[in-house]
C-alpha cells in the first residue's frame, strides 16, 4: 500500500505543523511573517522534489492553466492571512490549528467521496467525525475561547481539505507542479495582504523566511506534507488512485497526530473527553479498514 503510506505520512506531516507554528509564534512572529515564509518554504519543498523525480515535469501550463492555480492561489492567501489570523484572536495556536486540520480531515474526505458514497464510506465518515469531535474537546480544553472566531479556523480548515480536488489536473492527476504554483502564488498574494494590511514590511517578511521554525513548518508541514497527500491520491504507472474510503480513513490521522504533537512536544494537556475520543477513532479506524478488506475479498 505505498499510496496509503504516502497518503499517511502527508497527514502526519499536517499535524506536525502545530509544533514549529507554535514556537515561531513563541519567538514573536507576526501570523503573516509566518504564513508568507511557510508557504514559500512550500513551494520550494515541492519544486525540489518535482527536480528530483526524473521525467515528471509536466506539459506547458496554458493561461487558462495558470488563471485556474492564480484563483487557488488567492483562496489560499485569503485563507491563511486572514482567516487564520481571525482564528488566533482570543484563541491559542494549538487549538486553533487543530481545529482547521481536524475540519480539513473531514471536507478532505467529503470531496474524495462525492458522488461515490456508499454505505462503508458512512462507517468511514463516522471515524473521521470522531477525530474532529476529539479536535473541538481538544479546543475547548486547551484554554481556548469557544467564540465566533474560531469558526474562522472551522473556514479556513475546509478551504484547505478542498485542495486535492482543486489540484487535480484534467489531464495530469499527479502533477506536482501544480502544488508547487499554487504554493507559490498563494505566497505572493499573502505577502501583498500582509503589506496592505497589516504593519509588515518586505525586510521583516524576508528576516522571518529565514527562520528554521517557519523553514520547518514550510518545508515539512506545507511542501513534503501535501505533496505526499498529491501523490497518495493521484493515479500513475498504471495503477488506480488511492481509494476514498482509505483516504477518509487516513485525513482523520491529521489531528490526531495535532493533538498528540501538542501533548508530547509542547507539554500541553490532553483532557480526559479527548483521549476518550482519539482512541475511539483509532479502533473504528482499524474497524474500518477490516470491513473494506473483507468487502475487498
Amino acid at each position: 500500500m505505498p499510496r496509503a503510506l504516502c497518503f499517511a505520512a502527508g497527514a502526519a506531516m499536517i499535524g506536525l505543523v502545530v509544533v514549529p507554528t507554535e514556537e515561531a509564534f513563541a519567538e514573536g512572529l507576526s501570523t503573516a511573517e509566518l504564513v508568507t515564509g511557510r508557504l514559500f518554504w512550500g513551494a520550494v519543498a515541492v519544486i525540489g522534489v518535482c527536480s528530483l523525480r526524473r521525467g515528471a515535469v509536466p506539459v506547458r501550463r496554458t493561461p487558462r492553466d495558470h488563471l485556474s492555480l492564480l484563483r487557488n492561489g488567492l483562496l489560499i492567501g485569503w485563507a491563511t492571512i486572514f482567516l487564520y489570523s481571525l482564528a488566533l484572536k482570543g484563541n491559542d495556536v494549538t487549538p486553533v490549528i487543530i481545529t482547521l486540520v481536524g475540519t480539513s480531515a473531514v471536507v478532505g474526505f467529503l470531496v474524495e467521496t462525492c458522488g461515490r458514497l456508499r454505505l462503508e464510506h458512512l462507517f468511514i465518515l463516522t471515524a473521521v467525525l470522531v477525530a474532529l469531535i476529539a479536535t473541538v474537546l481538544s479546543a475547548h480544553n486547551a484554554r481556548a475561547e469557544v467564540s465566533w472566531t474560531l469558526s474562522a479556523a472551522v473556514v479556513s480548515g475546509a478551504i484547505y481539505g478542498l485542495l486535492p480536488v482543486l489540484l487535480r489536473g484534467r489531464e495530469s492527476a499527479d502533477d506536482l507542479t501544480s502544488v508547487g504554483w499554487y504554493l507559490a502564488y498563494g505566497c505572493v498574494i499573502a505577502t501583498v495582504l500582509a503589506l496592505l494590511t497589516t504593519d509588515t514590511t518586505i525586510s521583516g517578511l524576508l528576516e522571518a523566511a529565514g527562520n528554521g521554525d517557519v523553514i520547518l513548518a514550510g518545508a515539512v508541514g506545507t511542501g513534503l506534507g501535501y505533496t505526499l497527500l498529491q501523490f497518495g491520491v493521484a493515479q500513475g504507472g498504471g495503477r488506480e488512485p488511492l481509494s476514498p474510503a482509505v483516504a477518509g480513513i487516513l485525513y482523520g490521522f491529521e489531528p490526531i497526530t495535532a493533538i498528540l504533537a501538542a501533548a508530547l512536544w509542547l507539554r500541553q494537556p490532553i483532557s480526559a473527553e479527548t483521549m476518550f475520543f482519539s482512541c475511539a477513532f483509532l479502533m473504528l479506524a482499524f474497524s474500518a479498514g477490516s470491513v473494506l478488506k473483507a468487502r475487498v475479498d
